[in-house]
């Protein structure tokens, strides 16, 4: 049967998530996650793709994307896959497939839905059992978020911008969409 086509149109938002082969690592340790979002950055560069959030986790992983131009979402990911599944399979000394088919992608329709995004995707950690707040996880963007760390993988939606008027205040606002999950731990004197 054939697939059915992505939507991959200019200017959408996107939650991209993909998943290792048979749910099987797709990072083994912090030299493979550094490698990834490199390669993330480059890619991001090459296609003007920007990077909105992002958790990369054991065996999958979840970016919040948006694009300038009709198929840069594709393109974006498979510059990404080449270089990080040629290098995981190098350092690694394994051959074959990384990832459990194509990454499944779904365009982000509403305001709500976007914030709703940003949340599930930096709340995966905590859902795990893995940490016990987002803020805890290395390999995400909530610290970016919640707590105003740079981040050179991150570009802000207007969305998230639009939370407040300074960077202060536009963390503090973020931190109360997980008011019902675990909380941040805010940096001394950042509310």
């Amino acid at each position: 049967m054939a697939r059915k086509p992505r939507v991959d149109i200019a200017g959408l938002c996107y939650h991209i998530t993909q998943r290792g082969h048979n749910r099987s690592a797709s990072f083994l340790d912090e030299q493979d996650y550094h490698f990834y979002l490199a390669c993330m950055q480059l890619a991001a560069e090459k296609y003007e793709v920007a990077v909105h959030a992002y958790v990369l986790m054991g065996n999958h992983l979840h970016l919040l994307i948006s694009t300038k131009k009709d198929g840069d979402m594709s393109c974006f990911m498979q510059h990404i896959g080449r270089r990080y599944v040629r290098y995981f399979n190098y350092r690694h000394d394994r051959s074959g497939t990384l990832w459990g088919g194509r990454y499944h992608s779904e365009v982000i329709q509403t305001d709500l839905y976007l914030l709703a995004c940003y949340r599930y995707i930096e709340l995966n950690p905590v859902r795990a059992g893995m940490v016990a707040m987002p803020s805890a996880y290395p390999w995400s963007s909530a610290r970016c978020h919640g707590l105003g760390e740079d981040n050179p993988y991150i570009r802000y939606h207007p969305l998230y911008e639009a939370l407040g008027a300074t960077p202060v205040l536009r963390c503090k606002n973020y931190r109360k969409l997980f008011r019902a999950e675990p909380a941040f731990r805010a940096r001394a004197g950042s509310e």
